[in-house]
């Protein structure tokens, strides 16, 4: 695993992540704490807001395009990118609570702790 912190958004990229939407939330619900405690992720701002992003890993690092790759600053080029291919972002926003951003749409979780599946628009 490997992270980079940019403000209050951290991207890991991982290799055999779960296929299905239930799939990738859940192991975000399952590992949650776990990431918190051995790596500090998320590092919400003062509101409570984040933004963790997870990259297929895929092919490993490349160099960059110069146009469209996910490229590590703390890294030394050229092999310091990553194909962009992103499987599920997880925010937290004050106003709008948690939700997941897979491929099949927006699912939110309420304050009953019910998610709720919306489309992209």
């Amino acid at each position: 695993m490997r992270d980079q912190q940019v403000c209050v958004t951290t991207d890991i990229l991982v290799n055999n992540f779960p296929y299905t939407d239930k799939g990738k939330i859940d192991w975000w619900l399952k590992n949650k704490d776990m990431f918190k405690e051995k790596y500090g992720i998320p590092k919400p701002d003062s509101d409570g807001s984040f933004t963790v992003n997870f990259w297929d890993f895929g092919d490993g690092y490349v160099e960059t395009d110069g146009y469209d790759r996910l490229c590590f600053s703390d890294m030394k080029p050229p092999l310091n990118c990553i194909n962009k291919n992103s499987l599920m972002f997880v925010k937290n926003g004050k106003n709008t609570g948690m939700s997941f951003w897979v491929d099949g749409g927006i699912y939110r979780v309420k304050e009953n702790g019910k998610t709720v599946k919306s489309n992209y628009e």
